[in-house]
Order: C-alpha cells, then structure tokens, then sequence
C-alpha cells in the first residue's frame, strides 16, 4: 500500500507544478531593421589605355569604285520574262486493265477517249466483274446464317458499257451518261 502512495503522490506533485507554469503565447517584435551602408566608398579604378586607342591617323590612299567588279550601283538585272510552256495532257486515249484471279474470277475495265477537245470530251467505257467457281452452302441455324458444308457450282457476272460525254462553256457545262448494265446469276 505504501507503494501506491508514493505513486499517487508523485503523479499529483507533477501535475500540479504542471498547471503552475503560465505560458504566454503572444510574441512580440521591438527591434527594427536599419538599411544603410554608411561609410562605404566605391574604389576608382584607373585603366591604362595606350594614346594610340585615343588617336586615329589613318590615311587610306584608295578608290572604292577602281575594281573591275560591278557592284550595286552599277548592277542592272536581266528582264526575265517566264513564261510557261503549256502542259500536254496527262488524260490518256484508251486505259485498259484485265486480270483474272485464282478461282477463275475475270475483270476488266476499259475506257477509250475518241474526242477531246478544250470544252468537249467524250467516253466509250466498259466494266467487267464475274465470279465463277464453287460456292458454300448456308442455312439458318440457331437465327443465324452458317455454312453448312454444301459446295454449289455457279457463276456471277456484272457487265457495264456506256458512252459519256462532257460539254463546257464560260457559264456552265452539260453532262450525258448512257450506260447498259447487266447482273447475272446462276448458282
């Protein structure tokens, strides 16, 4: 017990010289700031320059317009007069472009230009497209198109030709386009 005490009152004397000390928070600034260098001087520093930087005797014994040079008084540029030479046209009078891939898949295009004048041009143009071969069977499984593992023999062609032509004045131009188109298919 006399254990407890001793603890007890030590606990109690700390405390207490604890709430003794009186703490003031507020601080408070006397000194001021002087700004002054009083009694400084700036040294005067002497260079020594030689009197030949204070004297100029120069005597130049030249002419500047003695050279066989012409320069910028003298110059009289060339009258250039370009003028463009007029450009060929880069149209051509017939394209033709054929191929045949694998599975036998024929295609051509041809386009012929017989007339072609500044404000008239006229066009005979053919188109070709054509599938034959086997083809995959489908059927709707589960409301959705599948392959079904069926191969069909067949054929499918397109086919294009036509005549176009081109009019053209200061205020317009005139347009005309007749074609024959054929869709075909056997599967």
């Amino acid at each position: 017990m006399n254990r407890k005490l001793i603890i007890t009152g030590a606990a109690l004397a700390f405390s207490v010289s604890a709430l003794a000390q009186n703490l003031n928070p507020t601080v408070e600034v006397t000194n001021t700031y002087i700004r002054e260098a009083g009694g400084i001087e700036k040294p005067s520093q002497v260079l020594s320059v030689p009197d030949s930087v204070y004297r100029f005797n120069l005597d130049f014994d030249y002419s500047v317009r003695t050279t066989p040079y012409k320069g910028s008084y003298e110059f009289k540029p060339y009258l250039v007069q370009l003028r463009p030479q007029p450009r060929p046209s880069t149209e051509g009078t017939l394209l033709v472009k054929m191929g045949a891939g694998y599975t036998f898949r024929p295609e051509a295009t041809l386009v012929w230009n017989p007339v072609k004048t500044d404000r008239f041009h006229l066009n005979v143009y053919a188109n070709h497209n054509s599938f034959f071969g086997q083809f995959k069977g489908i059927s709707p499984i589960n409301t959705r198109l599948q392959e079904n593992g069926n191969l069909y023999g067949g054929k499918q062609m397109r086919t294009e030709a036509g005549i176009d032509a081109l009019l053209d004045w200061t205020g317009g131009s005139f347009t005309v386009d007749a074609a024959y188109r054929n869709i075909g298919s056997n599967v």
